[in-house]
């Protein structure tokens, strides 16, 4: 699929790929399909250039958007593995994580450098958190740079080849979980789970082109543009959340149950078919989702080492009275 999405952003380059919203919840285009294959080109030849090939490891403290997703598709190109960072995650559980993945250089964006730097007082809104930058190892910057910043990724890089996409089934990325300890743990996918996982959302979801899909996730992100739908990044202030969705009427919505919660709470209203998880969705949550608009509402049951595990739209949910919880087929 990450080879069709390659091909699908080259046939339109001028369609939107990755959409955000103003404060007032208007549409912008943060990248086009062709802005996006354009810097995952440029990532490509700028980690070849600093020695990154098949088997390495690059981590990836970006936060989700369409300079995430151009490394991610570098990354891949090249054969590595991308070890997911979590800006957000703090920094003690971020030492441990790089301890467990030992990259080769960390990728990482201005607003998670500035984080752990000269902004860290400012940085609790955000969200962000990362140890020391001289903890990190060598660190590039992808994005616009502030002061203080690591060099730019894809800065100096000299016009190089490009080689061919690695097709051998290989280490592919590195999530971490802690399951039920305070400890994390590194889950492996290779290139061809990480493949199925994908082709299950598709088919689960069967995104339509041209109808913009709102979610931000690596698995919301590759199946939708490769399907060319183009996809919002959710905005994190509520109130522009809710103006995203009235403006967009998106044909998926991704969200988690506490977001969707806090929509709701607001007086959000939903189009399409809505998907959540990531924690427990009640039939409850469901059914006030559909009761403010939306076509369908399904709980998706995941596991951080199968994504996804199992889905459930809200009508069977309901309908079901035996012992426990249904979390679908």
């Amino acid at each position: 699929m990450l080879d069709a999405l390659t091909h699908t952003l080259r046939r339109h380059p001028e369609r939107p790929a990755v959409l955000g919203a103003t404060r007032t919840g208007a549409v912008r285009v943060k990248a086009t399909c062709g802005e996006l294959a354009d810097l995952a080109d440029r990532y490509t030849a700028a980690l070849l250039a600093r020695g990154v090939a098949a088997g390495g490891t690059v981590g990836i403290a970006v936060r989700p958007g369409p300079h995430a997703l151009a490394v991610m598709l570098a990354v891949h190109r090249l054969g590595a593995r991308a070890a997911v960072l979590d800006p957000g995650a703090g920094p003690d559980v971020l030492r441990a994580r790089l301890t467990l993945a030992r990259p080769e250089l960390v990728v990482a964006d201005a607003a998670a450098q500035a984080a752990a730097g000269w902004a860290r007082p400012l940085a609790g809104p955000l969200r962000l958190a990362l140890p020391d930058l001289a903890e990190l190892g060598p660190v590039a910057t992808v994005g616009p740079r502030l002061p203080g910043c690591a060099p730019a990724l894809d800065g100096g890089a000299r016009s190089v080849r490009l080689p061919r996409c690695v097709d051998e089934d290989r280490d592919a990325v590195i999530v971490f979980t802690s399951g039920t300890t305070a400890r994390p743990r590194a889950v492996v996918h290779t290139r061809s789970s990480l493949a199925a996982g994908m082709a299950t959302v598709a088919e689960l979801v069967q995104p339509q082109a041209g109808r913009p899909v709102l979610g931000g996730t690596f698995f919301v992100l590759v199946p939708s543009l490769a399907s060319g739908a183009p996809v919002a990044m959710p905005a994190r202030c509520l109130p522009v959340l809710s103006r995203q969705l009235h403006r967009l009427a998106p044909q998926a919505t991704y969200l988690t149950p506490p977001r969707l919660r806090e929509l709701l709470a607001d007086g959000g209203r939903f189009t399409g078919r809505v998907w959540t998880g990531s924690a427990p969705a009640s039939t409850e949550l469901l059914t006030r989702i559909k009761r403010a608009g939306a076509d369908e509402a399904w709980g998706v049951y995941a596991l951080t080492e199968l994504f996804p595990a199992a889905a459930i739209e809200q009508a069977d949910k309901a309908a079901f009275t035996g012992d426990g919880d249904l979390v679908g087929a």
